[in-house]
């Protein structure tokens, strides 16, 4: 059976979680089961840097694990969204940071598939904006499998975005074709771009090979070997068990290095001057070093921070890979809440939270760990009671109170952090103390260890805490529904 995290999704695919990492003493491994239940994604991409077209082939491995026999592949287009037909109806980011996105004039983007091979013959395929739809020449069984070809070109547009470019570099993450279904049309719904997250992408094995003029450098998920003939650089990037690939590519890339305690390598990627980036790296070890330490080791060999430009001091994450908007490395947010951003490694992209519909797991769980690491625990209590008292004066005035709301419900920014980001730690705190710090931690570290790589929820939330505390069914409860903020 395949492994896939579908969250959401009509058509699941559902697999036995026995043994897909081993454990040393908390260290995780993807376990070699793991990896052979996967489906792989070979992919070949040649890059025309100065034009930022790419053209490829992407060879897949599909193994049906659906409950019966499959007539057609759903696969992800989300370049598509960045489209010029798209542009009013791609919800990218809110309407107050879209000039952002478009900081050095209107580009577009778009991903062309040219032709679909299943056994040397060509499938059938249609193109419905972000869904890409092929439709097999006989039924797949169930627990089948089959090979398949896409060809496709791709253009990258020259905008502020998780796909996007400027003078210095290039960066695509969400950019390859990948399966999120088989036959279920509601799920197209989910296939755009939300806020600039993408939710169908299911852990896989990925080798791409990317080719380049060998002037410049190539930043991306995994390990990586280089190649040089006649001029062109090739890269072959290996990831195991990963959700997603996302690579950059530019002329004036540095990079700072260092290694954590526990053996990963944290490379730091960087083009603009005047800022003291061994700063910058130690802050990223002790980030690394402490959520290993509350959640469980980082499963990978190296993690890569990725100067880029986004449409606001954020950073977007993938799998080994974070991109890092400029301007938020020179803020001074940045030592507030690096940590915050790091975190979403180990929650979203090795335990597989949902962003689109249960983004306070993500948001509420990361802002948590990171006060947690910048104060003390008498600190602590201190900055819960000035955002309680900052959520208090703010409440009235937001459309949307409720911690349980898909992301798409909210309108603004403002109204999105209040609640998945305050409201949400301000719950994580009370929990922590109905369940005792102790017992907290160890709440952290299963929900780790029980769902690394598997998709974690709101149920499994519940049912975990309820191993530390009685009232938990009762106590997310009233938290998710209230409009306020509980008595605690």
């Amino acid at each position: 059976m395949s492994c896939f995290i579908f969250c959401g999704c009509e058509e699941d695919f559902n697999y036995n979680s026995d043994s897909m990492t081993e454990s040393n003493n908390g260290n995780f491994n993807i376990s070699e089961k793991k990896k052979s239940l996967t489906n792989n994604y070979d992919v070949f991409i040649k890059i025309d840097p100065e034009k930022n077209v790419i053209v490829g082939n992407e060879k897949i491995k599909f193994i049906n694990s659906a409950h019966r026999e499959v007539n057609s592949l759903y696969f992800n287009l989300y370049l598509n969204g960045l489209s010029k037909e798209a542009k009013d109806s791609s919800f990218l980011c809110y309407q107050e940071y879209l000039k952002n996105v478009y900081k050095y004039g209107e580009d577009y983007g778009n991903i062309k598939i040219l032709k679909v091979i299943a056994e040397n013959d060509d499938l059938e395929f249609e193109v419905d904006k972000t869904v890409l739809c092929v439709k097999l020449k006989e039924p797949l069984k169930v627990d089948s499998e089959m090979n398949l070809t896409i060809n496709f070109e791709a253009k990258i547009p020259n905008i502020c975005y998780r796909i996007g470019g400027n003078e210095k570099a290039c960066w695509a993450g969400s950019f390859l074709p990948t399966i999120y279904g088989v036959g279920s049309e509601s799920s197209k719904e989910r296939s755009k771009f939300v806020r600039g997250l993408s939710f169908y992408d299911g852990f896989s094995n990925y080798s791409v090979n990317i080719s380049i003029p060998e002037e410049y450098s190539i930043i991306g998920s995994g390990v990586d070997s280089i190649s040089e003939k006649d001029g062109e650089k090739t890269v072959t990037f290996n990831g195991s068990v990963v959700r997603d690939f996302a690579f950059v590519y530019g002329k004036e890339y540095k990079r700072k290095s260092v290694v954590s305690e526990n053996g990963i390598d944290i490379n730091f990627y960087y083009y603009s001057e005047n800022i003291d980036y061994d700063a910058v790296i130690e802050k990223a070890k002790k980030c690394v070093e402490f959520i290993s330490l509350k959640l469980g080791s980082y499963p990978y060999t190296e993690i890569n921070f990725i100067e880029t430009e986004l449409y606001s001091k954020i950073c977007a994450n993938y799998s080994q890979a974070i991109f890092v908007d400029s301007e938020y490395i020179k803020s001074n947010d940045f030592e507030k809440s690096f940590c915050q951003h790091i975190s979403q490694q180990w929650i979203y992209n090795i335990m597989g939270a949902d962003k689109v519909d249960e983004a306070w797991i993500c948001e509420g769980l990361a802002s948590y760990l990171n006060d947690c690491m910048n104060y003390s625990e008498k600190e602590f209590a201190d900055v819960i009671l000035q955002k309680t008292a900052d959520f208090k004066n703010r409440v009235d005035s937001l459309e949307i109170k409720k911690i349980d709301t898909p992301i798409d419900g909210f309108k603004t920014e403002e109204n999105y952090y209040y609640i998945e980001n305050v409201k949400a730690e301000i719950m994580f705190y009370d929990l922590s103390k109905k369940m005792g710090n102790e017992d907290f931690e160890r709440f952290m570290k299963k929900i780790y260890s029980d769902y690394i790589f598997q998709g974690i929820d709101k149920e499994k939330i519940i049912e975990s805490a309820g191993d530390f505390f009685d009232g938990s069914e009762s106590f997310f409860e009233v938290w998710l529904e209230s409009d306020g903020l509980p008595e605690f």
